[in-house]
């Protein structure tokens, strides 16, 4: 029924800009993808009613698409990744949104594509997020704990800057951060604050990249 009805708005959609998206809001449940929903047009809100009541269960696709913005829901698909975003023309915010129990990534940032996630939690996938192929994200009071894997996974000489006091990344099975293969991951933080720890394998893992604290 959602993919009915994004389909619906699409055909329909009008003049719509960053500051007059197309909104589409979900109601109290869950809402099944059947597999993969593409998002396929640009200016678009999609909102729940929280993420401890709106849950997305299935991947949220979005291709070359530009002001895509997710907020308050929790996305779940134990098929594959939970929300994928690709292209370099695609940028997408994810706002207060929980990315859980997925059985690829929670995340998945490529091709170039622009990430600004603030107040999310992604926990409980095989890999949280993976950022990559000179991919951007900015991640602000986020939190990543309890994944198969690492927390947060950046290579491709991708590109990903840190804020925020509430950042916690923990008890992921292997590496709590990973950077390889010319990636930048930038903590704007003080090298005191806990941002990553008690993870399985190493807090921060280094393989031809660069993980620093910088000022902001």
């Amino acid at each position: 029924a959602l993919a009915m009805e994004l389909a619906a708005l699409f055909a329909s959609r009008k003049d719509y800009s960053r500051d007059n998206t197309i909104k589409i809001q979900l109601g109290v449940g869950e809402f099944e993808l059947n597999g993969v929903t593409d998002v396929s047009c640009s200016n678009i809100t999609l909102m729940g009613r929280g993420a401890d009541k709106t849950t997305v269960v299935g991947e949220i696709s979005i291709v070359d698409q530009t002001n895509v913005f997710l907020k308050q829901m929790c996305i779940t698909n134990p098929g594959g990744y939970g929300l994928c975003m690709e292209g370099s023309e695609t940028n997408v915010e994810v706002l207060e949104c929980i990315v859980k129990k997925c059985g690829e990534d929670g995340i998945h940032v490529t091709g170039g594509a622009s990430l600004v996630a603030t107040r999310c939690e992604i926990m409980e996938n095989e890999f949280g997020m993976d950022v990559n192929n000179q991919s951007k994200a900015m991640l602000t009071d986020c939190t990543m704990h309890h994944n198969q894997n690492t927390g947060l996974f950046v290579h491709g000489h991708a590109v990903v800057d840190i804020h925020g006091k509430a950042t916690d990344i923990h008890t992921n099975k292997v590496d709590g951060i990973y950077a390889g293969s010319g990636a930048k991951v930038q903590i704007h933080l003080p090298s005191t604050h806990n941002t990553t720890h008690d993870n399985g394998g190493e807090d921060r893992q280094i393989g031809n990249a660069t993980i620093t604290n910088v000022n902001d």
